[in-house]
């Protein structure tokens, strides 16, 4: 063989070592790189929709819970109402009294002006107290809040409007 031809040879048997040597490690690399990329393969979306599915769910149904509550308050009992502003009437002829006398009325004194037998009137050492009773609804003013603050909320049904106040 000519030194030409030897030539040949060994540089394609070097070429083809070269070729399986680079493929080996192209091959080599690559399932380096698949292994990595599985690793960081996101985890199972599943619980992550699940929850996500829970919480609009919960939103849902509390709004709903929400929407359909009562927005205004329960009516109050008519009786309750016609009582409240009776007691109120009384409580403003007590300080018109006394405005006029310097002093509460006796109880004697209010009966002639009460001639409703749904109210009473009663005085507690300087004070007094009027109670309203009818249909199983009963209201008292003591004279503690303005009478107009009282008729307000008796009239238009707090929480309680069906208990003694």
């Amino acid at each position: 063989m000519s030194q030409d031809a030897h030539k040949d040879e060994t540089s394609i048997e070097g070429w083809e070592s070269a070729v399986a040597e680079a493929s080996a490690h192209v091959e080599q690399r690559g399932a380096a790189a698949q292994a990595a990329a599985e690793r960081q393969k996101p985890k199972a979306e599943g619980p992550r929709i699940a929850a996500t599915v829970v919480a609009l769910v919960a939103v849902i149904a509390w709004n709903g819970f929400v929407w359909t509550r009562p927005l205004e308050p329960a009516p109050v009992p008519v009786e309750r109402v016609n009582l409240a502003w009776l007691v109120a009437d009384v409580a403003d002829e007590v300080e018109d009294f006394r405005a006029e006398e310097g002093r509460l009325p006796t109880e004697e004194e209010m009966a002639a002006l009460v001639a409703d037998d749904d109210v009473t009137y009663r005085r507690r050492g300087e004070g007094f107290e009027i109670t309203g009773t009818g249909d199983g609804a009963t209201v008292r003013y003591d004279g503690s809040i303005p009478v107009t603050e009282w008729v307000a909320v008796h009239a238009t049904g707090p929480e309680g409007a069906g208990e003694e106040s």
